[in-house]
């Protein structure tokens, strides 16, 4: 969102934090006794509806920034028209021809959005201890966020905002065991 972004830009500049930087990121910044005192949580996603989203997402950048591409694709090839996006999920999508070779590709997994979540949130690299207090689901935001209000003692709503339509299809983009343990890995 336009509030997101500008929260984000600010945090950067004042602390060297994006709207993904990690644990480790942001206990260097506020240091461990701080940390410590706070209640934190995240949220995770299911991986495969996670990667799934990232496809669907490299899909619309890729389509939805060359419309010419798709109308006049002789035309298109003709001016050689660049890819308006550098994001290596969307090279990997201009790439591939199916999902599956999209997960096989260097730049599906080449994305720091598409690493896997716990890149995110351990506390270094050589552990697998995760400081936080609670971690919560996309899938059920709603309980989670609601838990976490009551934990912190606010009453709010979690407007959905950035929906992928894709929630009971995604299964069907694995055609394969190897999809499956391509996430997996």
């Amino acid at each position: 969102t336009e509030f997101g972004t500008g929260i984000e830009r600010a945090y950067k500049e004042k602390f060297g934090l994006e709207k993904h930087s990690t644990v480790r990121d942001v206990i260097s910044v506020v240091g461990e006794d701080i940390w410590s005192e706070y209640f934190t949580f995240t949220v995770v996603r299911n991986p495969f509806r996670r990667i799934v989203s990232w496809y669907t997402f490299a899909e619309k950048r890729f389509n939805g920034q060359n419309f010419l591409r798709r109308q006049a694709p002789w035309l298109y090839e003709l001016l050689d028209k660049p890819i308006k996006s550098s994001a290596p999920v969307v090279k990997a999508y201009k790439d591939t021809h199916s999902f599956s070779e999209f997960l096989r590709h260097d730049g599906c997994f080449g994305d720091d959005g598409t690493r896997p979540q716990v890149h995110w949130l351990r506390e270094d690299e050589e552990t697998s201890r995760i400081p936080i207090d609670y971690v919560g689901r996309v899938e059920s935001i709603g309980d989670d966020f609601a838990q976490i209000c009551d934990r912190i003692g606010v009453d709010a709503s979690l407007p959905r905002q950035n929906v992928t339509n894709t929630t009971g299809m995604y299964g069907q983009f694995y055609t394969s065991k190897k999809d499956v343990e391509t996430v997996l890995d």
